[in-house]
């Protein structure tokens, strides 16, 4: 189980770094569009861009933002309980994280899937919409494989005699 949990982490690590070659290529998209205008000639389709690297961006960097733990908690509560406790409470949140993903992705790849059977590009560059969605669902499915790691991690902490 631990060789599967570090590979998950592994993978999250990596889509981490796409994220921040999203947010570099942002930044690019968005000097080139500035420096353009200056000369009357912005950038087609920068918007456009913008939006799918955003997109992919949060996508890319959720799983490595939750095996870090990174994300925000309000632990004023849950802090004064026995570990025990605290476990099982993060086994449940981890579970509820997990059916919301799943769902997520689910939904993701159903949509990718209409808009590639329909054919949908992006109305300036042409770009076909379906190709961010799959790699969306595929950032979320790796999300889902974290907290199904952390799940199990954090059961057996809470059915363990001694946390």
């Amino acid at each position: 189980m631990k060789k599967i949990d570090q590979g998950v982490r592994d993978l999250a690590t990596h889509l981490l770094y796409l994220a921040g070659g999203s947010v570099f290529a942002m930044v690019l998209v968005t000097c080139a569009d500035v420096i353009l205008r200056l000369f009357r000639r912005p950038l087609p389709g920068s918007y456009e861009i913008m939006a799918q690297l955003g997109a992919l961006a949060v996508c890319f960097a959720l799983a490595h933002t939750t095996s870090t733990k990174g994300h925000v908690s309000v632990s004023l509560f849950v802090d004064r309980l026995s570990p025990r406790s605290q476990n099982l409470i993060d086994a449940v949140t981890d579970l509820a994280g997990f059916a919301l993903f799943a769902l997520a992705t689910w939904k993701l790849l159903l949509k990718g899937v209409a808009q590639q059977v329909d054919g949908q590009v992006s109305m300036t560059l042409g770009f076909p919409m379906y190709f961010t969605l799959y790699v969306m669902a595929f950032s979320t499915a790796v999300l889902c494989a974290v907290l199904l790691a952390n799940f199990v991690t954090h059961a057996g902490k809470a059915a363990a005699k001694k946390s």
